[in-house]
């Protein structure tokens, strides 16, 4: 039910895109100019996007986001979690390093830091995921032999305990300032 739009800088990956997406509504752009009118959006994501900008780039992907975004809009972004211990544990095997468009790494609080600068408020690192019989249908092979209450275990431990800082990557969320 939601109206959305995508964006990719590759002329093949969004060619391959409208292939799938019958509404044509990916672009061929970079994310560091929109091609989108101001306050044209309720929510904007960068999956695995801003650790492929470099320091000026991430800046200017921030300011484009909050252009475009209405007031009190959304920011959503995933990127690989500096601060996991399974990077020191990983050395220079840590799948973010096997990866060599990835120019830039972040810890929940750069990012967080990062954000704030560039006009957003509020960071979010830590999100409640409410347990229900569709996680364990969503996710068959993690969940599926699993008893429900070790399922809402390792959800909270995953999304919402200070030992999600564990995870490879993190997600972090705020709202566009005034």
């Amino acid at each position: 039910g939601f109206e959305s739009y995508g964006c990719d800088n590759s002329k093949e990956a969004v060619k391959i895109a409208k292939k799938i997406n019958p509404k044509h509504t990916i672009l061929n752009s970079s994310a560091t100019k929109l091609p989108f009118s101001n306050e044209s959006f309720d929510f904007v994501s960068g999956i695995s996007l801003i650790e492929h900008l470099n320091q000026k780039e991430a800046n200017k992907f921030l300011i484009e986001a909050k252009r475009v975004l209405k007031q009190d809009g959304q920011i959503f972004l995933v990127t690989p979690n500096f601060q996991t211990p399974l990077r020191i544990l990983s050395g220079k095997n840590w799948f973010a390093y096997q990866d060599p468009t990835h120019i830039a790494f972040y810890t929940p609080k750069t990012l967080s830091k990062l954000l704030v600068k560039n006009g957003f408020k509020n960071p979010l690192t830590s999100y409640s995921v409410p347990y229900s019989s569709k996680i364990k249908s969503e996710f068959p092979n993690f969940f599926q032999y699993l008893p429900t209450k070790l399922s809402r275990l390792l959800l909270y431990l995953m999304f919402k305990s200070p030992l999600s800082i564990i995870r490879n990557s993190f997600w972090i969320s705020a709202r566009k300032n005034a």
